[in-house]
């Protein structure tokens, strides 16, 4: 049994702290040590801080919610899923939890954040169990196998540790008892946590900074409270917040220049330089701030100060006209004043107001080269014409800004916006081509009428419901998901992708004592596709083969199909995930990695953008549910979905990836695959494919990545490193074959490798699910 980390995220919505996530990490092998908690919540806060848009999104969504409309989903979340009772603020033990997440983007960051650690130093993913979105934390747990647990305030940018009372580490010294008596039942940071885990790492690794290089504060007591009342039931707030400075300094702003003089002893810091110089700067900026001029800091204030000014902008608001608005653009207060009246009174640029739209066209190309990114989420108000004119007069602005060439929108955000409807989007599109749709909670715009007039002409859309989609088939894994044969892509993209398949060929021991296969001989290092028959592959293929036995040596095979047909995103940024996924894919050991390495694939999928730290895409949610079942330990042996659920039908009008990793060879074989309209097989250069489809950008992507490697010489010539040579027909048509051979076969199998094994029943499988 391993052990127990939870986590938990809060965030101000309103003025008031609210529970917002919390996840149940189970650590087992290498995960024991605490020290990976300290990783996990410094990737989980970068990953915060790198998202901060979409998690305004979040929040802003929050806040239209009523108590009633919450309570309402909260009851209509516990008639839908089922799990282990869990304990909710004012109530008793509840046979019907919520595990259908309120605010899914900020789960999928705290989701990424946890996995982020395996993806970047290893393939091993641990096993996350999400819980309630409203979860209450027990303070007084004192399980043997808790770490504790961590919680973090998404917009206050701070955390905490808090440890149980029972400590799970046995024989401990009397100094590391001391150590851990004085930091139970307390929100704790860092350096404490670990030294209280009996972990003897530098100062430095403890801390957690922020953007500018400050260190991380710690969760106020009363933030703590504000979400969860009963959390900290018997501190008042004055006496517990005293209590904390007076135990450990000035625990609630670590960032003020806590060096920590009056217990450095007790946790045995041996380095006495101060982390990030915090308390020098800070006095520094104070300085700094008393020669700021005045009217600078007037400027600083949410006050429009300019009475004059006001009165013109309310005066061009009802009936203003463009010549009106060029003549007052002269004036750089004018635009200062302007700037922050939508900033305050986002409510007045509304349909009742004539010059609405050019004081917006006014306030969005004032001094700018070209705008790529058009966000008027803010400007709910705004009716749906007026939300055409705007892009109008944008793409407008930026075809006179750019000499001989049509600079179009990058990014256009309508999110909240009731009054534009799908007709508004077809005259829009008509306009201009979009690189990202986000219309992150619009019930006039659902997403199969947005599907219906995109025509591949939007790149991708973002919404609270694609977000939420995945992480609500991850409540229901309590049921086998289906393996029928999925549907078609439904993204109207250019170069609609149904499926992702990755195969790897690899030689597995090379030792006299080697366990091979009688039905398998092939020489030790000599394994690839040209030598294996259909059926032999298909054997080769069954995860019963080689999986959970120690003693497995020989050719192996291993065959993964996706399932992505349900990703809306540009096919740029597909290729940008597969490459990273093939960075991580060529150290990585197939078979005994084979729990964790799939799951890998859909998280990376969702960071399309250039930083891996922006989640720019949802998870896809049937290959994200899939993994899933297979990583959680209820997908055993021959109820492996991913590799026994064989590969979907390759289509004329879709596509697949296909990609074979012959390690013995050093090869890697890709190909981009359909059929004609005479169901013949095509296999094509994914350079080609984007080229034809005038997607310039997903061809210089793929060139810079995977095709950018070096071709594949010959078996007889010295390769550096991997080299890539394109699959043919003949290839493919084995691949597909042996796949569907494996399907049709996969009991029949299971039975005979029943005995080359150790681990569960099949029927212990079938009642784990």
């Amino acid at each position: 049994m391993g052990n127990v980390h939870t986590v938990y995220v809060i965030g101000k919505v309103g003025q008031k702290h609210e529970s917002l996530a919390a996840v149940e990490i189970k650590t087992d092998g290498a995960d024991w040590d605490d020290t990976i908690h300290m990783r996990r919540t410094k990737e989980v806060m970068r990953i915060f801080r790198q998202n901060k848009a979409k998690i305004a999104h979040e929040l802003a969504y929050a806040r239209t919610i009523s108590d009633h409309e919450q309570a309402q989903n909260v009851a209509a979340d516990r008639q839908q899923c089922r799990g282990n009772a869990i304990k909710f603020e004012g109530e008793e033990m509840n046979e019907n939890p919520i595990y259908v997440p309120m605010y899914p983007f900020i789960t999928t960051c705290l989701v990424r954040g946890i996995m982020a650690d395996g993806l970047h130093y290893s393939i091993h993913l641990p096993s996350v169990r999400l819980l309630p979105w409203n979860s209450v934390p027990d303070r007084r747990s004192d399980a043997l196998w808790t770490t504790g647990k961590t919680i973090i305030d998404v917009t206050g940018d701070q955390y905490a540790f808090w440890l149980p009372k029972r400590c799970r580490h046995s024989g401990l010294s009397k100094r590391r008892r001391e150590i851990y008596d004085a930091c139970q039942l307390r929100l704790i940071n860092g350096r404490k946590y670990l030294a209280a885990s009996g972990e003897t790492m530098s100062r430095s690794f403890g801390v957690i900074e922020t953007d500018n290089g400050k260190v991380a504060s710690i969760i106020s007591a009363d933030a703590v409270r504000e979400a969860w009342p009963s959390f900290l039931p018997d501190m008042p707030l004055d006496e517990s917040d005293s209590g904390y400075e007076d135990s450990w300094g000035s625990e609630g702003s670590e960032d003020s220049g806590d060096t920590e003089s009056d217990d450095s002893d007790l946790y045995g810091w041996t380095d006495e330089e101060e982390i990030g110089g915090n308390e020098t700067k800070q006095h520094k900026g104070e300085k700094e701030d008393e020669k700021v001029p005045a009217l600078r800091k007037r400027k600083r204030g949410l006050e429009l100060t300019d009475k004059r000014i006001l009165g013109i902008i309310e005066d061009l608001l009802e009936s203003g006209t463009k010549k009106t608005v060029g003549y007052k653009q002269r004036s750089r207060q004018f635009r200062f004043e302007l700037q922050r009246y939508l900033k305050l009174r986002p409510e007045q640029f509304a349909a009742k107001h004539q010059g609405a739209v050019p004081l917006l066209l006014l306030n969005l190309t004032y001094h700018k080269r070209y705008v790529k990114r058009l966000e008027l989420h803010q400007l709910k108000e705004l009716s749906g014409d007026q939300v055409v004119q705007v892009v109008e007069g944008v793409v407008a602005y930026n075809r006179t800004r750019r000499i001989g060439q049509a600079m179009l929108l990058d990014v256009l955000d309508i999110s909240f916006n009731e009054s534009v409807t799908p007709d508004h989007l077809l005259r829009i599109l008509e306009i201009t081509v979009l690189h990202e749709l986000i219309i992150w909670h619009n019930p006039n715009l659902p997403l199969d009428a947005v599907r219906r007039v995109a025509e591949g002409r939007i790149g991708k859309v973002t919404s609270r419901d694609r977000f939420l989609e995945p992480l609500r088939r991850w409540t229901m894994l309590n049921k086998k998901p289906s393996c029928a044969q999925l549907p078609p892509p439904t993204a109207p993209t250019k170069i609609p992708i149904r499926q992702v398949i990755w195969m790897t060929l690899q030689t597995v021991g090379r030792r006299k004592s080697a366990v091979v296969d009688p039905l398998i001989s092939i020489p030790p290092g000599k394994l690839s596709l040209d030598r294996l028959e259909v059926d032999t592959l298909s054997i080769m293929l069954h995860p019963a083969r080689y999986q959970l036995s120690h003693s497995f040596k020989g050719p192996c095979a291993e065959l993964v199909s996706f399932p992505i047909h349900d990703v809306w995103q540009p096919l740029s940024e597909i290729f940008q995930s597969i490459e990273r996924f093939r960075q991580l894919m060529s150290k990585v050991d197939v078979v005994w990695e084979s729990r964790h390495w799939p799951l890998a694939f859909p998280l990376m999928l969702t960071m399309g953008d250039k930083s891996e730290d922006v989640i720019s895409s949802p998870l896809p949610a049937e290959a994200f549910s899939f993994a899933m079942w297979d990583r959680i330990g209820w997908g055993m042996l021959r109820e492996k979905l991913l590799q026994t659920r064989g590969v979907d039908p390759i289509k004329s009008g879709e596509y697949t990836l296909i990609f074979l990793h012959e390690t013995d060879m050093h090869r890697l074989r890709y190909g981009m695959v359909t059929r004609d309209s005479e169901e013949k097989l095509i296999v094509s250069d994914p350079a080609v494919v984007a080229r034809a489809a005038a997607d310039m950008v997903a061809e210089k992507e793929w060139k810079s990545g995977i095709g950018a490697l070096p071709a594949w010489k010959s078996e007889t010539q010295e390769q550096d490193g991997y080299g890539t040579m394109l699959l043919d027909t003949a290839d493919v048509q084995k691949i597909l074959d042996a796949s569907e051979e494996l399907v049709a076969r996969k009991d029949e199998l299971a039975e005979t490798y029943k005995g080359r094994y150790w681990g569960p029943s099949d029927s212990d499988s079938e009642s784990a699910g």
